[in-house]
This record gives C-alpha cells, structure tokens and sequence, in this order.
C-alpha cells in the first residue's frame, strides 16, 4: 500500500502545480518545482536534476520580468487611487497658510486642481517604474547569487566552529573520560536486540 500512496502524492502535487502553472506567470518555475517534486519520489539521473537547475536558472529573468510588471501594476492603481486624497490634503493646506492671501490661494488651488491630475500620475508612473526596474534587477541577481552565498557562509561557519571545538577539546586534559567500554556496549546491543525478539 505504500508506493501506491507515494505515487498517488506524486500525482497529487503534480497536478497541483499543473493547475497553479495555468494559472500564474510562473509557469516555467513551477513545472521545474513539479519535475523536482517527482525526483525526490522517483530517483532521478544526476545530469536530469542538473540540466532541470540549470533550466529553472534561465526562468529566474523571466519571473523577476512578470514580477516587476505585476508590481508596477498593482503599485501604480494603488497610487491613482489617492491622487484625489493627496490633491485635496494639498489644497486644504495651501488653505491653512496664514501668510498667503486669497488670491494666491486660489490660483495655487486652481494650478492644483488642474494640473495634479495629469502631473501625479506621470510622475507616479516613471518613479515607480524605475523602482519596480531596479528591484527585479535585485531580485534576479539575489535569486542567482544568494543561494551560493548562503551555502558557501553556512559551510564556513560550520568549518571554522568545527575546528573551534576541536581545538577547545584537544586543550582539555584527556584522562579518561567516563564511558562504557566496548565490551559493556556490546552486551547492551546483545540485550536490546533480544528483548525486541
């Protein structure tokens, strides 16, 4: 019963990831993550997970593309939705000065009401477009070089305590710790293994 349920998770997970491919932009990432979900279940051959890394490396620009254009996107709505709040709150504190007359009020109101409209979301639209630009730059190269800067710093790390602790233990005086002896642990397996029969 259990390669049947193995296989009925990997069919699972696969259709899954078909349906979430349909539906998103990302559908190249995702049949790379489907691929390497059926690896883990059926072994695959070494150069068929490399070539599968090395395709979904080549997607990264892609997503990171589909990623700056939906975030330009949802990023620019959000800021045509308070155009009128920030051209209000402009006027109601133009209003507010106290060393301004009414007539300079009225044509910065004017200027405001007329222009804000046609300059705020220009403005909004090239700002926010240089922004999403440079962070899918920063995101492709953080998908690109993070993974191997995170690896190659977690195994310094785990090198350099390594040789810490084992430096710290040579230091201290080996008199012979406490511990079973061989022999004494071999009659425990022995009586471990016939109390389990």
């Amino acid at each position: 019963a259990r390669p049947i349920k193995a296989g009925r998770t990997r069919r699972t997970l696969h259709m899954l990831l078909t349906i979430a491919a349909e539906l998103l932009p990302y559908s190249s990432l995702l049949s790379t993550s489907s691929f390497l979900l059926n690896a883990a279940f059926r072994p695959a051959p070494l150069s068929t997970i490399i070539s599968t890394v090395v395709e979904a490396a080549k997607a990264v620009p892609a997503a990171a593309c589909n990623l700056a254009s939906f975030g330009f996107t949802i990023s620019l709505g959000l800021a045509m939705l308070c155009v009128p709040l920030v051209i209000s709150t402009c006027v109601w504190t133009v209003w507010t000065l106290a060393a301004v007359g009414p007539a300079r009020k009225t044509l910065s109101t004017i200027l405001m009401c007329g222009l804000g409209p046609i300059v705020l979301p220009l403005l909004s639209s090239i700002v926010l477009g240089i922004a999403w630009v440079a962070f899918s730059v920063l995101a492709a190269a953080a998908a690109t070089l993070l993974p191997c800067v995170v690896l190659i710093s977690a195994l310094y790390w785990g090198l350099v305590s390594a040789a810490e602790f084992r430096t710290r233990e040579r230091r201290k005086p080996q008199d012979g710790a406490q511990d079973i002896t061989f022999t004494e642990m071999l009659l425990a397996i022995f009586a471990a293994a016939t109390s389990l029969a």
